[in-house]
């Protein structure tokens, strides 16, 4: 039977919160290592895979997204496997893995002579088993805990499967307007998944990358986007008298935009505005010479759009904007403005999408 996650939302509150605590805690034991057993497996992969119907409560949706502790779950557990090797004061030294078959070796006296930061990480992940092991004191718990940890790694295919699967839910609940950004646990652990690609999947690791990116680095993205482009329709609105030099942070933010908000621009290069174009021309030019830093420019009119760009390695770079059937007279404005500049850059850019329907053929 499909779950259905419609119907669940109906239950109360106290019922939503013990079912929420059976899926991560079950999920918790399969990447802990103890016993897989087939049915229940599918059963977890089926309902984190369930579709999120539109309508549900956010408190419900909330409660769904519990489920994110577990890619933490995995992490720490995950990371004491790492077989790459170690670097302290440029030289290399062991990996997680040797270490810990070090720590194994060395378990009556708490891993003595291990680092610091390593042993950290082994109590991170034994506190998950129970926290008294954590302390590293060796005793019959602390054995079974490390026993464990080595029976965690028995099953990669299951573990894979039902960590794509949260991760999927998570980044679907992100979608569906519960907030993660400020969720900085959970992009810490993001990062330290997709940090162990060779270990884990490039399905998975290209997963995390992707989730970390739509969670947390698109929606910062596109607030920048969005502050740059009401800074510059401020600047549009207040600049009444002719071209003036934009402001330098406006054009820089603007050439560094993600693809969908530059298109915005581009447009701007065969409209009618006239201040409209020369800002996009300047933009223009500053993505195609990214990450280059800029020195100085100087935009004109003679009569074709012309930006003159001077960056900090010394180079220069001179575009000019037209129309297909002004290309003649455009390089010869090109030609004349670049005199001064004899080394420099030249960039003639037509704005095609002015062609009509016949010349288009």
């Amino acid at each position: 039977v499909r779950p259905s996650l419609q119907g669940a939302s109906r239950a109360g509150r106290e019922a939503m919160s013990r079912a929420a605590f059976a899926v991560t805690d079950e999920i918790q034991r399969i990447l802990l290592g103890y016993d897989v057993y087939e049915p229940r497996l599918e059963s977890l992969i089926a309902f984190l895979e369930a579709p999120i119907p539109d309508g549900l409560a956010l408190e419900f949706l909330e409660e769904l997204s519990l489920v994110r502790s577990q890619l933490g779950v995995f992490a720490d557990v995950e990371q004491l496997f790492t077989r790459q090797q170690s670097v302290k004061d440029g030289e290399l030294g062991p990996s997680n893995s040797e270490r810990l078959r070090v720590f194994v070796r060395r378990m009556h006296a708490a891993g003595a002579g291990l680092p610091e930061d390593f042993l950290d990480k082994v109590r991170a992940a034994l506190s998950h088993y129970d926290q008294d092991v954590a302390s590293l004191r060796y005793s019959t718990a602390l054995e079974r805990a490390v026993l464990r940890l080595f029976c965690s790694q028995l099953s990669d295919q299951h573990r894979h499967r039902l960590v794509m699967a949260v991760l999927r839910r998570v980044l679907e609940l992100s979608q569906a307007g519960v907030n993660l950004e400020v969720d900085l646990e959970l992009r810490s652990n993001l990062s330290r998944i997709a940090s162990m690609r060779g270990l884990v999947p490039d399905s998975l690791a290209d997963a995390v990358i992707e989730a970390s990116y739509t969670i947390f680095e698109k929606p910062e993205l596109d607030r920048a986007a969005e502050q740059t482009t009401q800074r510059l329709e401020a600047w549009l609105n207040e600049s009444q008298r002719g071209i003036s030099n934009p402001p330098s942070n406006v054009l820089g933010d603007l050439a560094l935009a993600p693809p969908g908000r530059f298109q915005e621009v581009l447009r701007w290069l065969d409209g009618r505005d006239l201040r409209r174009r020369t800002i996009a021309l300047a933009a223009y030019v500053r993505r195609l010479y990214a990450p280059k830093e800029l020195a100085g420019s100087v935009p004109g009119q003679v009569p074709e759009l012309f930006e003159k760009v001077r960056f900090t390695d010394g180079s220069v770079v001179i575009a000019t904007l037209t129309e297909p059937l002004m290309i003649p007279r455009a390089v010869k404005t090109l030609c004349d403005v670049a005199r001064e500049e004899p080394n420099a850059a030249l960039e003639l850019i037509v704005a095609v999408s002015q062609l009509g329907e016949k010349d288009n053929c």
